[in-house]
C-alpha cells in the first residue's frame, strides 16, 4: 500500500464540514470529556497523517510537507457525500502507523 500527505485544504474540508454542521469533537480526559477545538482537531489530522507517512517511509528523509495553514470556517462546506469521501481517503492515507486505532483522529 503507498500513503502521501493529504493537503491541509483536504482536512480543513473534512473538519469546516464538522463546524458548519455542529459536530462536536470531545475526548475523555482524567475523569470526564473535554470538547476540542477545531484547530486542534486539525492539528492532530495532521500530526495523524504525518506518523502514517514516516512510518510507511521511513527510510526516506528526503521528503518534506508544504503546509497551506487554513483556519476557520474558509468557504463553504462540502456536501455530506463529499465528506463521507474525504474522510475514507483520509483513513486510508492515516492508518499506516501502530496506534491509529487508539489515536484521537
Amino acid at each position: 500500500m503507498s500513503c502521501y500527505l493529504v493537503s491541509d485544504k483536504h482536512i480543513n474540508a473534512m473538519v469546516s464540514w464538522a463546524q458548519w454542521n455542529g459536530v462536536q469533537f470531545r475526548v475523555f480526559v482524567g475523569n470526564g470529556w473535554v470538547t476540542v477545538d477545531y484547530d486542534k482537531v486539525r492539528q492532530e489530522l495532521r500530526r495523524t497523517n504525518e506518523a502514517s507517512f514516516q512510518t510507511r517511509y521511513a527510510h526516506r528523509d528526503d521528503i518534506q510537507r508544504e503546509h497551506e495553514p487554513v483556519i476557520g470556517k474558509s468557504g463553504p462546506a462540502p456536501s455530506a457525500i463529499e465528506a463521507l469521501k474525504l474522510c475514507d481517503c483520509y483513513d486510508y492515507q492515516a492508518n499506516e502507523f501502530e496506534d491509529w486505532e487508539s489515536s484521537d483522529a
